[in-house]
């Protein structure tokens, strides 16, 4: 008898039999010394992909001007033109650029050509906003083979976005004729991935004390008197009117120095302690043809007033959109002694908080 076939019997009887100590294939099959595929599992989860979460990106103008935003500008493409992506990858789909996926199969993708369309602008009128709503996907530049292309993908939940929101207070261009946003502003928005809502919101800017500016634009010199150590005189290049458009004048100062008792310190008595600085009297200065002077106001205006009979200067200080006149003067006499009859003033006003300049050009 030949020995091969009994030894190939036996063998097919002992492979039955482990078989049959099983479930079948798909119930804790063992394979490779016994280790079933649940404890050959890798780690990583088994399911459907995660989904994107939509984000609204938004611009709200609580301003009481009325704003505008870029929408589109030249070959840019979407998102709109207001929304600056600053993060890594890019949140639209560029059809100039292939599909990785479609390569994985096809090299003959073909990207599509990118249009310029007009530049346009939207305004955002005061207490309303634009949106932009974002898929939540982004692209980031891949390879495959030697060939550039883009593949989709999905932040995982918290990764920080962010974006530069873009805005200005004017522009330049007409409907139908394209429009350019002139002199932008811009502030970032930053949220983690997940989040369904984020913005900014433009308030309406306190811009505090203005500068006055007072330009000589004759072709001859003036004169301008520098301010006074120890008294309003009217004769100071640069004063406020406290109450503009009533028959009182209401004068006060921009400055103050030691030497001057300021009410508040004033006792009962009528004593004032001050500073003992010896009086120093305002200097002339000519102010040529083509000249500027300039004086940054810090806020706070002195008024002449009294208590407890002595002779004092009153703090004041506006409020935000209080309604005030900058009082500039000058004078046409270049040398000798000036009387206060001889000054020229005129009056500007400005609202307190608003005006960031307050202009005046001698002409």
């Amino acid at each position: 008898m030949n020995p091969k076939p009994i030894v190939a019997f036996c063998f097919l009887l002992l492979v039955l039999a482990g078989c049959s100590q099983g479930e079948g294939p798909g119930d804790d099959w063992r394979l490779d010394g016994g280790a079933s595929d649940a404890d050959r599992d890798d780690g990583q989860d088994v399911g459907p992909p995660p989904e994107p979460v939509e984000t609204t990106i938004w611009l709200k103008n609580d301003t009481d001007s009325t704003l505008y935003v870029q929408t589109v500008e030249g070959c840019r493409v979407s998102p709109p033109a207001w929304v600056d992506w600053t993060s890594d990858g890019r949140p639209v789909d560029r059809c100039a650029i292939c599909n990785c996926n479609r390569l994985d199969g096809d090299r003959r993708c073909r990207a599509c050509p990118e249009a310029c369309p007009i530049p346009t602008v939207q305004p955002v009128e005061p207490g309303t906003r634009v949106e932009w709503a974002w898929s939540g996907y982004r692209w980031v530049d891949d390879r495959i083979d030697s060939q550039n292309c883009e593949r989709r993908e999905i932040p995982d939940i918290g990764d920080q976005i962010r974006v530069d929101v873009c805005w200005g207070e004017s522009r330049q261009g007409s409907p139908g004729q394209g429009g350019s946003v002139q002199d932008p502003t811009c502030s970032e928005v930053s949220f983690g991935y997940g989040t369904t809502d984020a913005g900014h919101t433009v308030e309406a800017e306190e811009t505090g004390p203005p500068t006055f500016e007072l330009t000589n634009r004759t072709d001859k010199a003036v004169r301008l008197m520098t301010p006074l150590d120890c008294q309003i005189d009217e004769r100071e290049w640069i004063s406020l009117d406290l109450s503009p458009h009533r028959a009182e004048l209401r004068r006060a100062e921009v400055w103050s120095s030691c030497n001057q008792c300021r009410c508040e310190s004033i006792n009962d008595a009528g004593q004032c302690i001050v500073c003992g600085k010896a009086c120093e009297g305002g200097d002339w200065k000519l102010l040529r043809a083509g000249e500027t002077r300039s004086y940054a106001w810090e806020g706070v205006g002195w008024e002449s007033s009294q208590r407890n009979g002595a002779q004092c200067i009153s703090r004041v200080e506006p409020e935000v959109g209080q309604g005030l006149a900058a009082r500039f003067c000058w004078t046409e006499q270049t040398v000798g002694v000036v009387e206060p009859e001889a000054m020229i003033c005129t009056d500007i006003d400005f609202t307190y908080g608003s005006d960031r300049t307050v202009r005046y050009s001698i002409k």
